[in-house]
């Protein structure tokens, strides 16, 4: 099922192009968006931000006292990229932003077990929440990028209260999220800050082009043995025995291979399922009793259960 996420969050990312002046009636037309639109597909929104980008030539989509320059930040990926562990990589790219006077300052803080990497904004003209969100989870891919995978949030924390597309929060970090505090942050287990780089240089250009929709489309949060058991699933595999026997391991290889990464067979079915179901309800194309049996419930009761779980509300709130 192709993902759709709220329209609402097409509005909200072009606050900051309609108070530069920008055209987003075209910028809606150019990312093939209708401007009513309740939901539109990852690669739409994706559009949306990269043609934001380039017209605005600022990464801050506006929202800034200053521009951020296409390119500043695969610049600072570039730098961060030879760090030899984590830790050199972060404090390497907090470093190139405090070269530019944009009003964003960014911070690691070591505190017991939790590694926090925390934002501050200053002299913003507006409220910037959707940039807070873009900004989190780009600095959270591209450091679970760098150590091949399996970096886990432990909770993201933001400045504003919680939003009316708060249901697409768990698809974006994949963990607790708190609203309200006093700075945007992601909190991570800190023995992470000591796992080596393992990515290159080279390596940046198909990372970049993937971004920002690899931030509302994947789910698992993890490396590339995830990413092949949520493309299994997509296709229709049944259980863990059949989807090791799809990837040619055996299941106690795949749960090993899975376990490396940071996650499980059953962490990652499960955000394969609430993706799935999200987008279906949000299409509004299906019964609940059809999505239930496609994603594999015994009974509609249970996938409400499930829903319940995952999301804090039942399937029928998630409708159009």
């Amino acid at each position: 099922m192709d993902r759709r996420i709220s329209g609402r969050l097409v509005h909200a990312c072009l606050a900051g192009a309609r108070r530069r002046g920008l055209d987003v009636g075209r910028a809606l037309a150019r990312s093939g968006i209708e401007p009513e639109a309740r939901t539109v597909t990852t690669q739409q929104y994706a559009r949306l931000v990269r043609h934001l980008w380039t017209a605005l030539d600022d990464e801050l989509l506006g929202f800034g006292p200053a521009p951020s320059r296409l390119g500043t930040f695969a610049t600072m990926a570039a730098l961060a990229v030879h760090g030899p562990d984590l830790r050199t990589a972060l404090l390497r790219g907090a470093a190139f932003y405090d070269l530019f006077a944009i009003g964003v300052t960014i911070r690691l803080v070591e505190s017991g077990r939790v590694a926090r990497l925390e934002f501050t904004l200053t002299g913003f003209p507006q409220p910037a929440d959707h940039l807070v969100e873009l900004v989190l989870g780009a600095w959270h891919r591209f450091a679970s990028w760098l150590v091949g995978g399996g970096l886990e949030l432990r909770r993201a924390e933001f400045p504003h209260g919680r939003p009316p597309y708060v249901l697409e929060y768990d698809a974006f970090y994949g963990c607790g999220c708190l609203f309200g505090r006093a700075r945007p942050a992601i909190g991570f287990d800190r023995a992470a800050l000591d796992r080596p780089v393992l990515r290159d240089e080279a390596a940046l250009t198909p990372f970049l082009r993937r971004y920002p929709a690899e931030l509302v489309e994947r789910g698992d949060y993890s490396g590339d043995v995830a990413g092949q058991v949520r493309k299994v699933l997509a296709e229709g595999g049944p259980d863990l025995a059949a989807t090791a026997a799809r990837l040619a391991v055996s299941p106690a290889g795949l749960r090993h291979r899975l376990r490396a990464e940071g996650t499980s067979y059953q962490r990652v079915r499960d955000r394969f399922r609430r993706d799935a179901a999200v987008s279906a309800l949000a299409r509004g194309d299906l019964s609940i009793e059809e999505l239930s049996r496609r994603l594999g419930f015994s009974e509609p009761s249970a996938f409400h259960r499930a829903f319940k779980r995952w999301t804090g509300t039942t399937p029928r709130a998630y409708r159009p």
